[in-house]
């Protein structure tokens, strides 16, 4: 099970960063204009963001990553008590600070 939870999450990184990739190549080959809409806009990068911290909260739920993706708490005993600080994961000050570093 682990096995296919990597291999799933190993497929959704690499699509992840060749979508990436191909959004940076397209905003390159534009000249980076000051057009509405370009791909540097904070729309396109919110976005990006959001499934990558997803990304990560999935992994770190799973047992994947040992340190918490939103505050960087670590030293859980599996996979189970990971899930639960991530549902209760919401301490503004620590996870500022965490995301600051």
């Amino acid at each position: 099970v682990e096995k296919e939870l990597r291999e799933e999450l190993r497929v959704t990184q690499e699509k992840w960063m060749k979508e990436r990739a191909a959004r940076e190549r397209r905003a390159k080959g534009r000249g980076g204009g000051a057009t509405p809409g370009a791909n540097g806009s904070a729309k396109s990068k919110a976005k990006g963001s959001v499934s990558n911290s997803t990304m990560e909260e999935k992994a770190f739920a799973m047992g994947l990553q040992d340190v918490c993706p939103r505050c960087g708490a670590e030293g859980f005993a599996g996979a189970d008590e990971q899930a639960e600080h991530l549902g209760q994961c919401a301490d503004a000050l620590r996870i500022k600070a965490y995301q600051q570093r």
